[in-house]
């Protein structure tokens, strides 16, 4: 099949300045290389004079690169190069998502492309990270930051209870440390406040005061981050979220509707924390019983490393899965919406 339709020529596109000095063939837009320097596995994004311009694979943050400091990655057998057809890739899934990227670019269809590599991303870091973690890409050491734990019920080592049924959140002794009204205020929002408990994490990680959970809550609902009507509740909503927590502390809050995971690595190295949308069954971990959806619960990412995310998690099991939890990322795939929000310092406290 002719694929020039399909990715517009790039696979015939070849750059001659920035080639590498080793006497290799010069690398050509969207070709994946590794940056020794770096250690990082990258997509070509272009020359710019005499370096090339360079964006992390599976990721968006991009940099500028010396030629002699680039290999090519032909000893590593990437499946699903960026630019290149996918019949030689050995892997049908990786094959699918990028002729139905294309088919997306070359209907004019934008959205549904994005949608299309943010899958195929997805799918290559969970299918075939093996296959280049050795190349150095996410083969830092570990980052923790040292956040402190908040559950979303006041009496963390009672969840098991709380979650089961066992015990009503009305009869958590603790419960006036909430700030709510009543045991029936408190029983009633202590299940849905994951998104306040990680920002309760976040305030105090970086020197703010900490609010009680309910006044918190009520502070959100006149955000719009959350919405009641009667017994239901839509939330947490991350945009209204993001904007109160910028307003209110002065956080770097950004939403971000499509998140990879070396996109988490990136964000925690700079510093930052993020918040993840996971299915609550993360808690477990149980390979036995897959999750019905992805996404509706929210934990807070406080380290990565070169296996697994460390979270802490407002409905997490006391001594196993509330602090510091490490999920592998393969693991992570099978309970992660992929969507988040990100969270800075900002301003420093007052």
């Amino acid at each position: 099949m002719d694929t020039t339709m399909f990715d517009g020529g790039r696979s015939k596109r070849r750059i001659e300045d920035g080639a590498a000095t080793s006497g290799e063939t010069p690398p050509h837009v969207g070709a994946l290389v590794l940056d020794t320097a770096a250690g990082r596995l990258a997509e070509c994004r272009g020359p710019v004079g005499g370096l090339w311009r360079l964006r992390a694979y599976l990721g968006a943050y991009e940099w500028d690169a010396r030629p002699q400091d680039l290999r090519r990655t032909e000893a590593v057998h990437v499946p699903g190069g960026v630019d290149t057809p996918g019949t030689h890739t050995e892997c049908e899934e990786c094959d699918a998502w990028w002729w139905a990227e294309q088919l997306a670019l070359d209907e004019g269809e934008l959205s549904e492309a994005v949608d299309c590599r943010v899958y195929l991303r997805r799918h290559r870091y969970v299918a075939h990270l093996p296959r280049w973690a050795d190349c150095g890409a996410m083969n830092a050491s570990p980052i923790t930051h040292p956040v402190p734990y908040y559950s979303q019920w006041e009496s963390a080592g009672l969840v098991p209870q709380f979650i089961t049924g066992a015990m009503s959140a009305a009869d958590d002794p603790l419960w006036q440390k909430s700030g709510a009204d009543s045991r029936d205020e408190y029983a009633f929002w202590a299940p849905r406040i994951c998104g306040m408990a990680c920002l309760r994490m976040a305030l105090d990680h970086w020197g703010h005061p900490v609010p009680p959970s309910v006044p918190l809550l009520r502070e959100a609902l006149e955000a719009g981050a959350y919405v009641r009507d009667g017994d239901q509740v839509q939330g947490m909503i991350y945009a209204p979220f993001a904007a109160w927590a910028a307003r209110r502390w002065g956080l770097h809050a950004d939403v971000r509707p499509r998140l990879v995971p070396e996109e988490i690595h990136e964000e925690i190295g700079r510093g930052h924390l993020v918040m993840l949308s996971v299915h609550k069954t993360i808690r477990t971990l149980d390979e036995a019983q897959a999750p019905p959806v992805r996404g509706g619960h929210l934990v807070l990412a406080v380290g990565t490393g070169p296996d697994g995310v460390e979270v802490h998690n407002p409905s997490g099991l006391p001594d196993h899965s509330q602090r510091f939890a490490r999920v592998p990322w393969a693991d992570l795939d099978r309970f992660f919406a992929g969507r988040g929000v990100v969270l800075g310092p900002g301003r420093a406290p007052a």
